[in-house]
This record gives structure tokens, sequence and C-alpha cells, in this order.
């Protein structure tokens, strides 16, 4: 074969294209930033739900998770990087949420500053969950 080594099939350049990873702003909470070949993004907050955040803290290590909306003025945008995902639909029992079904890029135009996807992650069974509703809405 002419394959120079180390050259990228359009195998591997497929799957590289279609994975994205997710972290977060500080170790439990914040925006998630997502970053998609190389480039650092974030998740428009279209449809995001606690399914969503669940998936992905438990990812990250913890039993669930609450989601918010953050917003930003439009000054912030560009150094955000775009909008990679959105319109998530998780069940909550995915893996990752590259696992769940999503919107991407081209179907996210109307996204803004004040459409930005954040999680709250924690480990508690049941009775502080309202207390941390009241600590972000």
């Amino acid at each position: 074969s002419n394959k120079l080594p180390g050259s990228i099939t359009s195998k591997q350049k497929m799957f590289i294209s279609d994975t994205y990873t997710f972290e977060l702003e500080e170790k439990d909470q914040g925006q998630i930033l997502v970053t998609h070949m190389g480039i650092q993004g974030r998740i428009c907050s279209r449809d995001w739900d606690d399914k969503d955040a669940s998936v992905l803290c438990r990812g990250k290590g913890f039993q669930k998770g609450l989601a918010y909306q953050h917003s930003e003025g439009n000054v912030m945008r560009e150094r955000r990087g775009p909008y990679w995902l959105g319109g998530f639909n998780c069940t909550g029992k995915e893996a990752s949420l590259n696992d769940c079904p999503r919107l991407n890029r081209t179907n996210l135009d109307n996204c803004t500053a004040y459409d930005i996807a954040a999680v709250l992650c924690y480990n508690d069974s049941g009775k502080s969950r309202q207390k941390l509703k009241n600590c972000i809405s």
C-alpha cells in the first residue's frame, strides 16, 4: 500500500470528526466545554434537561446532574467558540453524551450567547435536590 507512516485513513478521519469530548468549567459545575476537531465550543441549551445533565455528570464520576441555562453578553461569544451540539434527547441511561440523539452544528444557527447549556453535578439521592434547584434558578 502507498499509505505513509502516521497518515490517517478515511475511516479514522470519520471517527475523529464524529467524536466530541466534554469538560466542565469547574470540577462539578458550569458551562459544558465541547472539543471537536481540536476546536473548543459549547452546547446550545435548546432541549437541555436533567436527563442530559445526568448522563454527562455520571461520565464525570457523579450520580446525578441538574441542567440549567447560562447566559453571557454577546461580547463573550467569540471567546467561547461555536455551538457544536444541541437538542439533546438522552433517556438518562446512556454512557456518554456521544450516545444520545442530538442536533449538530448545522441545525443550531439561532442559538445566541443567552443559550449556553450548563450543569451542576452532585452525589445525592434526593433531599438536597430542591436546595440545589433553588441555588441555580
